[in-house]
């Protein structure tokens, strides 16, 4: 159970969090805002159980860090709930314009037309619902911050039952994973992605997760002699550069690979090395942020690094080789 101490705590953090950026009046509405959600909520939770005013700091917390939306934003995260039906005591739409200005009450008002909405055939009408969402939206921030939202609510999916965690994450497939990935939300589109595929498949997302587990040190190994002649050709030639490797998302894995010849929808009942999926590719991706003076029109490269490749560092450096007319000679 979220105790008060522990909920006070984590705006403390938020707060903390903030003041890098945010001047003393947005950090003042920012602590107007909680005390005023924790006055309307109080100790009310949800019919999953858990407490209301922990959500909202939760997506006001993804909305800050995470995201790093601006003071506006992060106050309507935190107010987001304010309106809830379930509440005794909610407040009115005249009560939010009032204490915190037109401005929040908007988007306020965009989330509310959002969560009206009727998503019984979304699986069906997945890019007509899309572009409703957005045009009741209004600013893009609703967007986001109904993103947020989700992915609080998908990251504590466990507390739903299983209809209502089988309707959440088909939402959130169809619509708020999409909309992440359209709005450059890549991260956030990754983890949607794969806590939908953690309860909707939960056998083959178990099975990914122990894969990549057993074969960490062989790719983290890979991964570091893929670089080194990378690294070498750039020291070189006095680039000042940074490389990082990322593993393919969870999900991504998944839906590379086709099972049983049935597509990536399939999946074997026994699990074996000889199955499709036990052949699976765990490639990880390698980002090379070149940053050069001589060479400003170079910003970010991206290969493939996996075993099966005769030569994958060298697609990676014939990528830098062109770019500046053959500077980096093999």
């Amino acid at each position: 159970m979220e105790t008060e101490e522990q909920i006070l705590t984590r705006f403390d953090d938020l707060k903390e969090f903030c003041k890098s950026n945010w001047d003393g009046n947005a950090l003042s509405k920012f602590e107007k805002a909680f005390q005023y959600a924790r006055l309307i909520i109080g100790e009310n939770k949800f019919k999953t159980g858990e407490v209301i005013l922990n959500h909202s700091l939760e997506v006001a917390t993804i909305i800050a860090m995470e995201i790093g939306l601006e003071p506006d934003s992060v106050i309507t995260g935190m107010l987001h709930n304010v309106m809830y039906a379930g509440l005794d005591k909610k407040a009115t739409h005249a009560d939010i314009e009032k204490e915190f200005g037109t401005h929040i009450f908007s988007i306020l008002d965009g989330i509310s037309k959002i969560n009206a909405l009727s998503t019984e055939t979304v699986d069906i009408h997945s890019e007509n619902y899309r572009k409703l969402l957005l045009a009741l939206a209004g600013d893009v921030r609703v967007i986001i911050i109904k993103i947020a939202d989700r992915l609080q609510v998908m990251r504590n999916l466990e507390l739903y039952d299983v209809e209502g965690q089988k309707r959440m994450a088909t939402e959130t497939s169809h619509l708020y994973a999409p909309l992440a990935h359209r709005l450059g939300l890549h991260a956030i589109n990754s983890e949607l992605q794969d806590l939908c595929l953690k309860f909707e498949k939960p056998d083959a997302f178990n099975y990914v997760v122990q894969r990549l587990k057993e074969t960490e040190k062989e790719r983290a190994g890979f991964v570091a002699e893929f670089v080194k002649p990378v690294e070498k050709k750039l020291k070189k030639k006095g680039f000042t550069f940074s490389m990082k490797a990322r593993t393919k998302s969870i999900f991504s894995i998944w839906n590379k690979h086709s099972f049983n010849g049935s597509g990536p929808g399939a999946f074997p009942p026994a699990v074996s090395n000889s199955s499709p999926f036990g052949r699976m590719s765990l490639k990880s991706n390698l980002g090379l942020v070149v940053n050069s003076p001589k060479y400003p029109f170079i910003n970010t490269l991206t290969a493939s690094a996996h075993p099966s490749i005769e030569s994958p560092t060298r697609n990676l450096l014939d990528l830098v080789g062109i770019l500046i007319s053959g500077s980096l000679e093999m």
